[in-house]
């Protein structure tokens, strides 16, 4: 075959199935690879460090990488493109692995532009103030089920080129000082994610839209405070916005679907989950927002077969549909909708 751009390699040492010498001889011979995906490494990482190709963009590490934090300089030091890191399910990684992955290069020298961690106990946040020294072009910084706290991101409200934050189950009670985070960055964000960062008020929401007035994505979990009044607010001050999800909105149901539908008609993208309800009379004020993509609502207990029609007469585009608690989704008004 022809050379690779895109390799995982699965290194199960329960089920072995290629031989450490292998893997480094694989690795070198790659020199058009551009992203590698590295699942439970385990002891086959060592040897893979010295033949992991310098054209490298980017790096997934799936499961505890077995290699010394020195290591992970020479590692850093080799990579000279990488753009994209992702590690998860690495309770050994830590704040100076990723230090020394990321952020070893000088501003310069530096092309990072993404970084992720997911389930990474190690990680909790003394590795930011190096990554802003060093990762000027930096767009992209996700955190989840990590034991990092917002106060330790506090330096990120100074690296300019960040469009995007991601902070997921980071087992926090009050929002406030993730809201802080996001209110203090530059007001250039694309995309925020607080997903059980703690819990949300009316004026948390308010502080985010604005601040961050060209949102195009938003999703927030624990909402059962934020109001219909502070929700249209919300949604009238970020007219960029084409995806918003919401959980735990218990305080919402018909009237923040016709707020979206005045304010954001060109919405693609909306999930609120744990509503008050929703009836006909909120689907029906969907029919002008004919270019959602996927819809998620729940509870949908009061609305009637006429009311699920209006969503695929007028919302042409649509691809995915979830509708929670929906007794009127019978078998004949669903084989109806997907003939639409």
């Amino acid at each position: 075959g022809g050379p690779l751009s895109h390799l995982p390699l699965l290194c199960d040492e329960s089920k072995p199935c290629l031989h450490p010498d292998s893997i480094r001889a694989l690795l070198a011979a790659q020199t058009s690879l551009r992203s590698l995906h590295l699942a439970s490494p385990g002891k086959a990482m060592p040897g893979a460090l010295a033949c992991m190709p310098t054209q490298l963009r980017e790096l997934r590490i799936e499961g505890n990488p077995d290699f010394p934090t020195s290591s992970c300089l020479t590692l850093g030091s080799r990579l000279v493109s990488l753009t994209s890191l992702h590690v998860s399910d690495a309770p050994g990684f830590n704040d100076n692995m990723l230090t020394q992955l990321v952020a070893s290069r000088p501003p310069e020298a530096n092309f990072m532009r993404e970084i992720s961690v997911t389930r990474c106990r190690g990680v909790r946040g003394a590795s930011i103030k190096a990554i802003v020294r060093n990762c000027k072009q930096l767009r992209s910084l996700k955190f989840a089920r990590c034991l990092v706290s917002p106060q330790a991101l506090e330096p990120l409200t100074g690296l300019h080129s960040l469009e995007e934050i991601s902070l997921v189950s980071i087992s926090r009670t009050d929002a406030a000082p993730a809201v802080d985070l996001v209110s203090n960055c530059a007001p250039r964000l694309r995309s925020v994610v607080l997903f059980n960062a703690g819990h949300l008020y009316n004026q948390s929401i308010d502080r985010v839209v604005a601040s961050q007035p060209c949102l195009t994505k938003l999703v927030i979990g624990l909402c059962p405070s934020i109001g219909s009044d502070a929700f249209a607010a919300a949604v009238a001050g970020l007219p960029h916005l084409t995806h918003l999800a919401m959980g735990g909105c218990t305080l919402l149901g018909d009237c923040a679907l016709t707020s979206i539908a005045l304010s954001l008609p060109r919405i693609e993208h909306l999930l609120l989950t744990e509503s008050q309800g929703f009836t006909d009379a909120g689907i029906f004020a969907m029919e002008v927002c004919t270019g959602l993509k996927s819809l998620t609502l729940t509870p949908m207990d009061d609305v009637s077969s006429s009311g699920l029609r209006v969503l695929c007469d007028y919302c042409d585009a649509l691809e995915h549909l979830c509708l929670g608690r929906c007794p009127s989704a019978g078998f004949g008004t669903i084989m109806e909708m997907l003939d639409c």
